[in-house]
This record gives structure tokens, C-alpha cells and sequence, in this order.
């Protein structure tokens, strides 16, 4: 007898709800990342311009 299983994940959780999620995370990712770049500008804030910057090159 094998004991070799395949599974897609460690949760079991589908492809397309893997790529949902992905895409939830990346808009989310976004909208802080075109807030930080607002609030540098307004704020003269190089701080929070080099982390929307570092966020986008993650």
C-alpha cells in the first residue's frame, strides 16, 4: 500500500480562491501604498515616500 498523497495545499484551499485572495491582498497593498505617496507629498515626508516606494518594489 502508498501513502502518497497529492494535494493542491496545505489547507486544501482551491486555485481560484488562492488567486482571489492574492488579488484582495494586492489592491489592499495598493490603496496603502497610493495613500502613503498622497500623504508623503502633502506632508513633505520623504519617510513616507521611500516606503511606498519600498512597497511597491516588494
Amino acid at each position: 500500500m502508498n501513502g502518497h498523497h497529492h494535494h493542491s495545499g496545505i489547507s486544501g484551499i482551491s486555485r481560484h480562491k488562492e488567486v482571489e485572495r492574492l488579488k484582495w491582498v494586492l489592491a489592499i497593498t495598493l490603496i496603502l501604498m497610493i495613500a502613503e505617496i498622497v500623504g508623503g507629498v502633502l506632508s513633505k515626508s520623504l519617510a513616507l515616500l521611500a516606503d511606498a516606494g519600498h512597497m511597491f518594489t516588494d
